[in-house]
């Protein structure tokens, strides 16, 4: 499986892919964006250096979608891990053999300094929840509870000390709607040339 950095190119794509019903009944947010308010986001998106969205294709077909988003939470550099599938891959394992090769072998050579990886899975995907599991990723607790963002979760999981078992506890009035799964790195060393 190979990746490539997405370009303008990509962008009607993606949004094939993204607003496909066999995607979006696995997302959080399953409201319908329309083209032009994709385009602006992707574009954004495309520029940002902390932002990478790559396209995964085996030789014969175009597999699907990762997007990395980078940022640092209690001096440990993160970065938030989404995927979605062309939805006519579905079921195949392709999810699981893009998940593990963009862990295992793009991250190391293209975002060397990232130690935690995290994905927010909702707990009615099982298909993803399996795929992160498959490439090496633990849940960070039994449910992350709230409508917590990526970024409190970091917090909580890479302070010097663990959160204390109150921190899991759901706000008054809020439900669980998803889990967390973390993939911890070594940094890969660099060598000046």
């Amino acid at each position: 499986m190979q990746f490539h950095s997405a370009t303008t190119a990509d962008c009607a794509c993606v949004y094939r892919w993204r607003t496909d019903p066999r995607t979006t009944r696995h997302f959080f947010d399953q409201r319908e964006i329309a083209w032009e308010t994709h385009c602006t986001w992707f574009e954004r998106v495309l520029q940002d250096p902390d932002d990478s969205i790559l396209l995964a294709a085996t030789e014969n077909e175009q597999v699907g979608v990762i997007r990395l988003t980078c940022f640092t939470e209690v001096e440990c550099r993160c970065g938030q891990v989404g995927l979605y599938m062309n939805p006519d891959l579905h079921g195949r394992g392709l999810g699981k053999q893009m998940l593990t090769h963009f862990t295992q072998d793009w991250c190391p050579r293209m975002a060397p300094d990232v130690t935690r990886l995290f994905g927010k899975v909702a707990l009615a995907n099982i298909a993803s929840q399996r795929c992160f599991l498959a490439a090496g990723y633990h849940a960070a607790a039994e449910r992350v509870w709230g409508a917590r963002d990526i970024r409190e979760i970091a917090r909580l999981l890479c302070a010097p000390t663990p959160p204390p078992p109150t921190a899991w506890l759901p706000p008054s009035g809020q439900t669980c709607d998803h889990c967390v799964y973390v993939c911890e790195r070594t940094p890969t060393p660099t060598t000046n040339k």
